[in-house]
């Protein structure tokens, strides 16, 4: 992780991911820019982040280390979408992992600071209302899907579906050639 002073680079983040969107409040001015490269931790499992992210370019993954040790994949991220708003709410609540996939930009707000203004903005929990129930959904049909069809199918359907995408790609690429 690596804090960004390039301010035309957060201008246009926080422009093009409609970030002064959320907020009744100009946040912009305590706004900070974050980078992440792939396999850097957004947040640290088990430590409250200093920190309310948005995700304005790449994609994370969220997951948890279970009491036998085996990690278990919860969810992926994709920007754009907050990271650590669960924990901006709950003070109490187990912060997950949250690791980047691919390189990732953030925009963050300093949580100590901002959570008494945050949890009073009604245009922010307005959205992140809306944001958690379509994370919610998300989740209900991944784990009904799980549930409802044995891992041989769910791994033949990935591998089908993969192929099919190799072979568009291919396609493609021979139209291209000619």
């Amino acid at each position: 992780m690596k804090e960004i002073h390039n301010n035309d680079l957060k201008q246009q983040l926080m422009s093009e991911s409609a970030f002064k969107d959320c907020f009744l409040t100009d946040v912009s001015a305590d706004t900070r820019l974050f980078h992440f490269l792939a396999r850097d931790y957004i947040v640290q499992e088990g430590q409250q982040p200093s920190w309310l992210f948005y995700l304005t370019r790449g994609r994370a993954r969220l997951y948890a280390t279970l009491a036998n040790g085996r990690v278990s994949l919860i969810d992926f991220f994709a920007a754009p979408c907050f990271i650590g708003e669960i924990e901006l709410i709950d003070k109490d609540h187990e912060p997950r992992a949250v690791q980047a996939i691919e390189e990732c930009w953030c925009l963050a707000l300093p949580m100590k600071h901002y959570r008494p203004l945050l949890l009073n903005d009604t245009l922010f929990l307005r959205k992140l209302c809306v944001t958690l129930s379509h994370k919610n959904y998300r989740n209900i049909v991944s784990l009904t899907q799980n549930q409802s069809f044995p891992l041989v199918n769910r791994l033949q359907h990935l591998y089908y579906s993969r192929r099919k995408v190799i072979f568009i790609t291919k396609s493609i690429r021979k139209r291209q050639s000619i």
